[in-house]
């Protein structure tokens, strides 16, 4: 990466869910070659910047400018010059008693700074009042990037408060907020400030700084090495302290108990991720040799994973990625597990994906060196996955520590693929289910099903198709032939289109956005729709006046982070998805989904729900609508055709059951949904 542009940034960072020194300062300062801050103030720990991103930021020539503040006395405020003093003899005082380890190599490294001429400080007084703005500006040769918020440049304030900032891009963005940032450091630096006036530290401080800074560049390289390994022990101790909630510790020890091995049936959002980790930790302790493989199904959820694992181990293990994206990742994976069978390294951890996982060149490589009984962890997020024809291949015996993680581990319409991860992983060793969950963990909400009816033009197409099921139907015997009947899935696919592309979907979509308009709910809402659907939604939302983006499989990563990031400061409103939002993203800040279009899988209806639940400042409840159609034919066919209509309104009344269960207004669901109930003789 060369640039802020390359960097995958989000629009804000709240130290309750973000890693802010790993995801933002390490990153931006490594690209950057000029650094602007107005700090809080002035003391020893107002410097206590990321190390790795401030030595590479040092490495590519970049200059630092840092404007921070003094409080008057009263009796100083005639004397400014007397007052400033005082304080940097204060500092100096504190500099020369420093216990913190990691604070005072800081300063060292401002030392250096200094001594090449690559920072300049100047300290902010205000006559009345107090000087409190918290602004940061990096650049690089073409971009420009501010970010302002409550966090101060101090070591408690990158390391443990709760703090939260928004960022503007100057890629992205055409707000104004990061010219003002710009205006408003420009005018206070070059003493345009109407109120505050600020003056250039005194060559005493700065001789005392240069005369703790390290004597050469060989003496800077150890001190930079010395504090980035502090730093990722002091976030890893922070980490540590985290407890686990009761539920989290009874999976650790039911699946200890099963040998450990099993599956975590967790609903998303309680913490499987930390879960799983804390176990990799348990078997860490008991063992002193580990190699790890986790394994997901997309390339976002290995960024995940391995942005949480840095936290809870930071360097303990070796790490590397093995998947298309890292170019030669065959020799680099052969290097290190040759490494670890001979001992030259002790912990070893292997993200990867379902692709990758279960080709023939990655089980090669983990069969080369190693044998079965070796201490060899498996852990496979979204482990329903794992169980297609195509990925079940990477189940070997090999792995002496097994753990499968997902919501929805049974497969759909898949018993053979369902009983072999059962089998493997030695079955689900632990249940945590929504209702559980909610409202502690997860976000309560409300759930409206929109019952919509067929057009006579649908209608007849679909009880030609219906007519055509039953007699293959027939034909076929029995359930368990649909997937072998390539006629039949056909013919299946094709009245699945009828019911997702609706056109009463329209109407009723129209008369949700007018009414969330109304209410003034017109925010961080998600839309799940079918590719007829995409254009139509778009333009019924921007009739509304709703800002919104579409987000399928077609955008690169780089576009996918900065929609997101446009979602989540609420510059897009609404986001239309088409199948691509089902599983494993983040996105917190969601508080309404649309259903347009859904299958009857329960892997893809449960793990939506699970992407408009997470928790999130100020977000009290969950809005989900989910259209419900009906054919409405039961009089005009026979009993075999009305037994077929009946058995889809069973898979539709499926997912409501689902919903309906864990939703905070049951009555007014049960209520809209029992007509249909009795008219097909199908409840709860």
């Amino acid at each position: 990466m060369n640039s802020l542009k390359d960097i995958s940034l989000k629009s804000y960072y709240w130290s309750d869910e973000d890693d802010i020194l790993l995801d933002f300062y390490i990153p931006a300062l490594s690209v950057s070659k000029t650094y602007k801050r107005i700090a809080g103030y002035f003391s020893s720990t107002t410097l206590a910047v990321a190390a790795k991103g401030l030595a590479a930021f040092i490495h590519n020539g970049g200059k630092m400018f840092l404007i921070t503040s003094v409080v008057l006395s009263g009796e100083d405020k005639d004397s400014i010059e007397k007052s400033i003093e005082k304080c940097e003899k204060k500092v100096i005082e504190e500099i020369d008693n420093i216990e913190d380890e990691l604070i005072k190599n800081h300063v060292a490294m401002l030392g250096w700074m200094i001594k090449n001429g690559t920072l300049e400080i100047k300290i902010a007084v205000v006559p009345k009042g107090i000087f409190h703005p918290k602004i940061g500006i990096l650049e690089d040769l073409h971009n420009r990037l501010s970010f302002s918020g409550s966090e101060n440049e101090t070591a408690a304030g990158w390391l443990h408060n709760d703090e939260a900032f928004h960022v503007f891009k100057s890629w992205e963005t055409e707000s104004d907020h990061l010219g003002g940032d710009l205006h408003i450091f420009e005018s206070l630096w070059n003493g345009r400030g109407k109120r505050t006036a600020v003056y250039s530290i005194s060559k005493a401080f700065e001789k005392k700084l240069i005369q703790i800074a390290p004597k050469d560049k060989k003496e800077f390289t150890r001190l930079s090495e010395s504090i980035t390994e502090q730093l990722l022990c002091k976030l890893k101790e922070g980490i540590e302290k985290k407890e686990l909630y009761d539920y989290q510790k009874q999976a650790i020890d039911a699946w200890k108990n099963n040998g450990c091995k099993g599956i975590l049936e967790m609903a998303t959002g309680t913490g499987k991720t930390f879960t799983s980790l804390n176990m990799i930790k348990d078997v860490c302790e008991k063992t002193e040799k580990l190699l790890c493989v986790i394994t997901v199904p997309y390339l976002f959820l290995v960024t995940q994973w391995k942005k949480e694992f840095l936290k809870l181990f930071g360097q303990e293990f070796f790490i590397k990625e093995a998947h298309s994206e890292v170019s030669g990742w065959e020799d680099s994976i052969n290097e290190f597990i040759q490494e670890y069978d001979m001992d030259v390294v002790k912990k070893v951890a292997i993200f990867t994906v379902y692709d990758t996982f279960a080709s023939e060149k990655f089980q090669g490589l983990i069969h080369k060196y190693l044998s079965k009984g070796d201490e060899i962890m498996l852990v496979s997020d979204e482990v329903h996955f794992l169980g297609a024809p195509n990925f079940s291949n990477g189940m070997k015996d090999i792995y002496k520590y097994r753990l499968g993680l997902s919501a929805t581990p049974q497969r759909w319409f898949d018993e053979e693929g369902s009983k072999n991860l059962i089998e493997y992983f030695g079955g689900t060793v632990f249940k945590f289910l929504i209702k559980e969950a909610i409202p502690k963990f997860l976000t309560p909400y409300n759930y409206f099903p929109q019952i919509v009816q067929m057009s006579n033009d649908e209608l007849e197409q679909y009880c030609e198709l219906a007519e055509k099921i039953s007699k293959t139907f027939h034909f076929s015997g029995k359930d368990n032939d649909f997937k072998d009947n390539n006629y039949l899935t056909k013919l299946l696919i094709e009245r699945a289109k009828i019911i997702v592309n609706n056109e009463e979907k329209k109407s009723k979509f129209h008369d949700i956005i007018l009414d969330l308009k109304k209410r003034k709910l017109v925010d961080h809402l998600l839309i799940y729709c079918s590719p007829e659907q995409l254009d139509w939604a778009q333009e019924a939302l921007a009739k509304h006046h709703i800002s919104n983006h579409k987000f399928t499989f077609h955008e690169n990563q780089e576009k996918r982070a900065a929609i997101l990031s446009h979602f989540e400061n609420g510059t897009v409103k609404a986001l239309v998805a088409m199948r691509c939002l089902d599983q494993g993203l983040d996105m917190p800040s969601t508080k309404i989904a649309i259903i347009l279009a859904s299958s009857t899988n329960p892997i893809q209806y449960i793990q939506r729900r699970g992407r408009v639940l997470r928790k999130y400042p100020g977000k009290k409840e969950a809005l989900i609508y989910d259209f419900i159609v009906v054919p409405g034919i039961g009089s005009r066919l026979n009993a075999d055709l009305f037994n077929i209509e009946q058995k889809v309104f069973c898979r539709e009344l499926a997912r409501v059951k689902e919903f309906y269960e864990a939703a905070n207004n049951k009555a007014d669901v049960l209520s809209k949904i029992l007509p249909l109930m009795d008219r097909y003789k199908a409840y709860f």
